[in-house]
């Protein structure tokens, strides 16, 4: 049998998979022959016992099978895959989750290893719907055997816990069979009490359960002798129980423990009579005891198992549900009255249907109707109403429990919270289609209104936008707004000082807090002052959701609505998002605007420039060039774009191209000269260069070509190579014929270079000069000042004028003024002979000096002259006057005479 339609020819073993829901069906279906399991009659026990169990329960499950991990699920897993469940029935587990065996996959190798898997709050980037979105799954993997008791595979057990990432969910396997201890025997003891003698006396089977001497039990003990056997913890008890009993008479009931021989505890239950004489005390006390202990561990494993799985049921997230096999609702687990905040019971019976939403309940009641009536599994999405009052989507599942009969014993259940699933789903409906409207914007304020626009009318406001803060931080601008109808006032156009709504908001706005605000007027962070502000604007609730870029608040998108509103965490967790994008999609607008308008700028540079540029793909096909191609390749630049490098100049020139042009497309900088005749056919050179185009993984695509016209430069670079060969044959002829002495020296002291001046003048060789350090040509009186220069040249000083003696080859000095200019560790010389110039200069000045005194003699002689004309004068005066006999004067002449006599004599000695 290869597969099985419809339940034809269903054997009774493969009953299972026809009542396993549509997955059931599905395998009954599968053309399981032609994979490495065989065809399903062939199946092992233990695949066909998991199914079963897998198939049967509303918990999500997965089966991945034998070495290939081929894949099994119930109905409850089917919505995990989403777009994979059409491919996911009997493929290899590994390839259906691909993309998350990087995180799941050592999990699934622990299970395979043997171990037990058990993951909470699992996070998971899946792909389920042609779009990437974050999950979070709580989870268990465990190992299957096979009919041989090895490891064949590995069950999952799996619920999303999206909606409440921080809910837990523990998902343990509950023991499928008790393990049951066979008890030694179930012996029944019988004893009769003497009260009044304190002696009892019982048979061999009573003896044994109490650890007493068969004999001694027989001829009668002490009731002290059979209490010793009895639990310390339980014999207080036990003896209440007597003394209640010997107070009243009749019937005792009691169980208790027996401690045995070998240590270990059996359970005893025991029943009798007391007998009360006239007096009313005590007289008579028969009874049987039997061996309890198999039921009490069969109770004890029962509650275990009771309790194990009411932790399972009442641990998931699940609301979990069970009805008679009329539908009538008997059981629910703790989830459910913790979810809906109803009384325990309240919803038994036909009850639960009140607690849809008004829209869904005739719907949900008719598919729970039906789903009796055919016994099909019950699925179906509604609103239930939360213990807040208000109404959240939950996913109702449920599937008959049949008996060997086929008939239907039982209904399980689950309600699984989807409303965060389903508020994603609509938030993500709602922003792909945000996203396709801020990509058709192509200017900032259109990405701005299409966000308030779209936000606006999802949510359900007044007025929505966006306004931009300045440079100063304190003035915001609306540029374009989106209200419900005209009767709401746009704030388009309009600039507001931000601290006239209340200094305390603008704070939070600041601090990048999202402002909330339901009623201005109740809200102290506003006060009456400004809440007055607000409402002038058609504004008493709001949201506001700052946009903080490095630091400062730079935008903010806001909805404002005239009456006091209560604002729900899904709406507003909504409109932060929004604000995030609108914020990034108006700098991408904006970028973009300024890219085009760089591109224009760029393109106009481009078409200026003398120069082709253009770019060539990686097939060598042209995406760009500029102006200049309608000169270099004879077609405007619309007409290169999609023409090939060959098409563009020429089969015979792109073969001397092409080499050049894979060069670059490899990556590496190409140069080259040719000749490129102009479109006239008169000569050109070109400037040709090809550069690799790199991409942002290091690789190229295609390259770049520039190509110059460099024929004048080319003209103008033989020019200057045959001025500067002249101009250097000019310097080899000064070099060659200067009685200068010219060269180059180190800062060690040597002599590099020297040109022949040196030879003519100082008789030394150029070997001579060049092998010896240049002071031995200095004279040693000089050496000092030379060190000083040489100090100067290592810092990089000019020399000028500085003179030193030279000694030349035959002994003489020659007085050299030396020009020195440091370069590269080196200096350059350049050295002038002055000896017949400071010779000139001496005689010179010894002829200065003659002619001076020369001058001073004579002007001596004229003052002494003058003064001996004074001393003569007063002399023939004196005589005159003698001869005359007037000699009253003379004293006065002979004084004169002598003043003119000092005065000659200060001349010749001096003061």
């Amino acid at each position: 049998m290869t597969r099985m339609r419809n339940g034809e020819g269903v054997p009774t073993s493969l009953r299972f998979l026809e009542e396993g829901g549509q997955t059931g069906r599905e395998i009954l279906a599968y053309p399981w022959s032609d994979t490495p399991l065989g065809p399903l009659e062939e199946w092992p026990v233990s695949l066909r016992t998991t199914l079963a169990t897998m198939l049967a329960c509303p918990a999500a499950m997965f089966l991945a099978w034998g070495p290939e991990g081929i894949s099994f699920f119930n109905d409850a897993y089917r919505p995990v895959f989403g777009d994979r469940l059409r491919r996911a029935l009997g493929a290899r587990f590994r390839e259906i989750w691909a993309d998350l065996w990087e995180d799941i996959g050592p999990l699934v190798d622990a299970a395979l290893r043997g171990e037990s898997v058990a993951q909470r709050n699992l996070p998971l980037l899946m792909d389920r719907y042609g779009v990437p979105e974050e999950s979070w799954w709580s989870f268990t993997y465990s190992p299957v055997r096979d009919d041989a008791g090895r490891i064949n595979g590995m069950i999952c057990v799996t619920a999303e816990t999206t909606a409440e990432v921080l809910a837990e969910r523990a998902r343990r396997r509950s023991d499928e069979r008790l393990e049951m201890a066979l008890s030694a025997g179930g012996s029944i003891g019988i004893w009769d009490w003497d009260v009044a003698a304190d002696r009892v006396t019982a048979d061999p089977r009573f003896a044994a359960l109490y650890g007493v001497d068969p004999e001694m039990a027989a001829a009668g003990a002490p009731i002290a002798a059979f209490f010793s056997g009895v639990h310390p913890d339980d014999l207080p008890s036990l003896k209440a129980s007597i003394g209640a009993v010997f107070g009243t008479g009749g019937q005792f009931d009691a169980e208790y423990r027996l401690v045995q021989g070998d240590g270990s505890i059996r359970w005893v239950a025991a029943q009798g009579r007391c007998t009360l004489g006239e007096d009313g005390t005590p007289r008579h006390f028969p009874g049987v005891s039997f061996d309890i202990t198999e039921r009490k561990r069969i109770e004890q494993a029962l509650r275990d198992s009771q309790d194990r799985f009411r932790g399972i049921i009442n641990s998931v997230d699940q609301m979990i549900w069970s009805t008679r096999p009329d539908g009538y609702h008997d059981f629910y687990n703790e989830r459910w009255y913790a979810f809906t905040g109803v009384p325990a019971g309240t919803t038994d019976g036909e009850a639960w249907n009140g607690m849809f939403h008004p829209d869904d309940r005739e719907r949900a009641w008719a598919a729970w109707q039906h789903a009796l009536a055919t016994g099909e599994n019950y699925q179906i999405e509604y609103r239930l109403r939360h213990r807040s009052g208000l109404y959240r989507w939950v996913l109702g599942r449920a599937q008959p429990v049949r008996d060997a009969d086929g008939r239907i014993v039982r209904w399980f259940g689950t309600c699984t919270d989807i409303h965060d699933r389903k508020l994603a789903e609509e938030r993500q409906a709602f922003l792909l289609g945000l996203n396709d409207r801020l990509r058709e914007a192509d200017e900032p304020q259109a990405v701005t209104l299409a966000a308030a626009a779209t936000l606006g009318a999802h949510i359900g406001v007044a007025r929505a936008g966006y306004g931009e803060i300045d440079e100063t931080g304190e003035i915001v601008r609306v540029e374009r707004d989106w209200t419900r109808d005209p009767s709401v006032p746009s704030l388009a156009g309009a600039s507001r000082i931000l601290d006239g709504f209340g200094p305390a908001v603008i704070a939070e706005l600041r601090a990048g807090l999202t402002l909330v605000v339901e009623d201005c007027y109740a809200d102290p962070r506003a006060g009456h002052d400004y809440a007055a502000t607000w409402d002038s604007i058609g504004c008493r609730s709001l949201v506001v959701v700052p946009l903080i870029r490095e630091g400062r608040l730079r935008a903010i998108l806001y909805l404002h609505e005239p009456k006091p509103r209560v604002w729900r965490a899904e709406e507003i967790g909504l409109v932060e998002d929004v604000a995030q994008r609108v914020g990034h999609a108006a700098e991408r607008a904006r970028a973009e605007q300024a890219e085009r308008a760089n591109a224009r700028e760029l393109r106009l540079i481009a078409d200026s420039l003398p120069v082709l540029i253009a770019l060539f793909d990686a097939d060598g096909v042209c995406r760009f060039a500029n102006a200049a191609s309608a000169d270099w390749f004879g077609a405007a630049p619309a007409e290169s774009v999609g023409q090939t490098l060959a098409a563009l100049i020429g089969p015979a020139d792109f073969a001397e191209a092409r080499p050049r042009f894979e060069s670059a497309r490899a990556g590496r900088d190409v140069r080259a000269e040719r000749a490129w005749p102009r479109r006239d056919g008169s000569p050109r050179i070109a400037d040709i260069r090809y550069l690799p185009r790199p991409m942002p993984d290091g690789s190229t695509d295609g390259a770049y070509l520039f190509v110059t016209d460099i024929s004048d430069a080319k003209r103008i670079e033989a020019m200057l190579e045959r001025e500067v060969g002249e101009r250097t044959r000019e310097r080899d002829r000064l070099w060659q014929t200067t009685n200068d002495l010219m060269g180059t020296a180190g800062l060690d002291g040597h002599l590099r270079s020297v040109n022949p001046a040196w030879g003519r003048l100082l008789g030394w060789s150029e070997q001579e000069l060049l092998e010896r350090p240049f002071l031995d040509f200095i004279d040693p009186e000089d050496h000092a000042g030379t060190g000083a220069v040489l100090a100067r040249l290592a810092g990089s000083d000019q020399i000028t004028d500085f003179v030193d003696r030279i000694l030349s080859k035959d002994g003489r000095r020659r007085t050299v003024m030396w020009t020195a200019v440091p370069e590269s560790g080196c200096f350059h010389i350049v050295g002038r002979d002055i000896t017949d110039q400071r010779l000139a200069e001496e005689q010179l000045r010894q002829a200065q000096k003659m002619e001076a005194v020369g001058q001073l003699t004579g002007g001596i002689a004229h003052d002494f002259n003058n003064l001996l004309t004074g001393i003569i004068g007063s002399l023939d005066l004196m005589q005159t006057r003698i001869a005359q006999g007037r000699i009253d004067t003379l004293e006065r002449y002979a004084g004169a005479a002598l003043t003119s006599a000092h005065r000659a004599a200060s001349l010749t000695h001096g003061p």
